[in-house]
């Protein structure tokens, strides 16, 4: 018969051997979207490590012991880390939901040279540190000697020039640790290739320009405050900060930023001298509201704004994290339809500050997929500031550039198709999802489990996304990742 006193006696049996398999597991099973090379010390968890943390996550990650005031230096060292290792500081953020919790983002060195992908985020609250969420890459037990240098490399590439080069480590190619250069080089576009630093291998080789085709509308006459200097006047904001590039040339590599090519004038009344294009000023004029929105609404800024026009029909942000962007025009026509729109501007903006999250861009891979569908968030949420409301569609003021780009309409249901070529469009998945949240989607007759409910304003939307991007701990991370982030 079993008794109630017997049940008793189980049931604490239970409690304390579970207890005891929390505090005692050596092994934690990986995330699937872990790299199986990196977090190596979740498969021998320390005594060290769970004297400041009663659990550690599936992603590697772990709450500090509210008892426990430690701080990285006291984490990373009952982790195992040697001297070979060191971190920078690459991002501060505040939380958009707790105003005393602070995010920082640390990118991860080894004798140096920067580890691809690796780094940690830890969590203060009220400079206490509560949550430490790694992704560190500690098998790396390699000589950081190359034997390629630049003939080499530039024969392998069949360049001429190299525009930027730097030796770093990485794990993601043939699940080992290698040592490898990233070039950036100008060959029919912008391209960056990964090679092996000894046997001169092309592991990656992609165009980093981030296009988006898109749309604009003229705004009428607007009225400029401009940089002057000695009674003339400067095409760029009062500050200096935010310049347009009038002419630029995207194919000469890098791009030059040649200060002769910022239109200039003497005229005391306006810009209207048929030298300088409407593409041009519109672009300021955009680029100003889109930067200020950033600032107040977003609490991202940036130090300078290099803006470039040409005649062209695309837009594009720059292939490095400088917050470099360029705008077209439809027909080749200065005067008419151009890409100067806040949701396209802002889209662009909001690659370079993905770009500085870090989160990656590789074409093709689910971290541009992710990529992009953020980048149209940063456009749908700038534009309904500065016009009061958004249409939900990328470009959607001018019906021809919105055919052109691909149709995105965020409030058309797409589902994410990993066998689509365009980035673009898979990143719809991402754009769709944030109208789904703010506006709400009926459910389909009979079938209220169907019905998606708006969890407020796009405020809050918006609030839940970039609590997630502040969360980011590892630059390759693509919309799956993102989604567990969001929960």
């Amino acid at each position: 018969m079993f008794s109630f006193s017997s049940f008793r006696f189980l049931l604490v049996f239970v409690i304390l051997t579970s207890t005891l398999s929390i505090n005692s597991q050596k092994r934690i099973v990986k995330d699937y979207n872990i790299h199986k090379m990196s977090n190596s010390f979740m498969d021998n968890i320390s005594d060290e490590l769970y004297k400041i943390t009663n659990y550690v996550e599936s992603d590697g990650s772990f709450h500090i012991k509210s008892e426990i005031n430690t701080n990285e230096a006291e984490v990373l060292k009952s982790l195992g880390l040697t001297n070979d290792f060191d971190f920078k500081l690459k991002r501060t953020s505040k939380s958009y939901i707790d105003s005393e919790v602070t995010y920082k983002f640390y990118q991860q060195y080894y004798k140096n040279l920067l580890v691809d992908g690796g780094g940690y985020l830890t969590t203060m609250k009220n400079s206490k540190l509560v949550k430490f969420a790694p992704n560190l890459y500690l098998d790396l037990n390699i000589s950081i000697h190359p034997t390629l240098f630049d003939l080499e490399l530039r024969n392998v590439l069949d360049i001429d020039n190299i525009m930027k080069k730097e030796l770093i480590i990485t794990c993601r190619f043939g699940g080992k640790s290698k040592l490898v250069y990233e070039i950036n080089y100008f060959k029919n576009g912008n391209k960056k290739a990964i090679i092996d630093a000894h046997t001169g291998e092309i592991y990656e080789d992609i165009t980093t320009n981030t296009p988006l085709l898109a749309s604009t509308f003229q705004y009428g006459t607007v009225l400029f405050n401009n940089y002057n200097v000695n009674g003339v006047s400067h095409l760029s904001s009062s500050d200096n900060r935010i310049r347009i590039y009038q002419g630029i040339n995207i194919n000469s590599q890098p791009w030059s930023w040649d200060t002769n090519l910022i239109p200039t004038t003497t005229n005391l009344f306006g810009w209207d001298n048929g030298i300088v294009w409407d593409l041009s000023k519109q672009a300021l004029y955009v680029t100003e509201k889109v930067d200020n929105i950033f600032s107040t609404h977003l609490d991202i800024t940036f130090p300078e704004i290099r803006v470039g026009t040409y005649l062209g029909a695309n837009a594009w942000a720059g292939p490095f994290s400088n917050a470099d962007i360029v705008l077209g025009t439809l027909n080749n026509n200065p005067s008419g339809p151009n890409f100067a729109l806040y949701d396209i501007v802002a889209h662009e903006l909001g690659h370079v500050s993905l770009y500085n999250t870090p989160l990656y861009y590789t074409p093709g891979n689910q971290n541009a997929t992710l990529h992009e569908g953020l980048a149209d968030i940063y456009g749908t949420y700038v534009e309904s500031f500065i016009l009061g409301s958004t249409d939900w569609r990328a470009g959607g003021e001018n019906s021809l550039i919105f055919d052109k780009n691909e149709k995105r309409d965020h409030t058309v249901q797409y589902c994410y198709n990993p066998s689509s070529s365009s980035d673009h469009e898979k990143g719809k998945a991402i754009s769709h999802w944030f109208y789904a949240i703010t506006v709400g989607i009926p459910g389909m007759p009979g079938m209220p489990e169907t019905t998606i409910e708006s969890i407020g304003s796009i405020e809050d939307s918006k609030t839940l996304v970039f609590e997630a991007i502040n969360r980011l701990n590892d630059p390759y991370s693509g919309i799956f990742r993102f989604k567990e982030l969001t929960l």
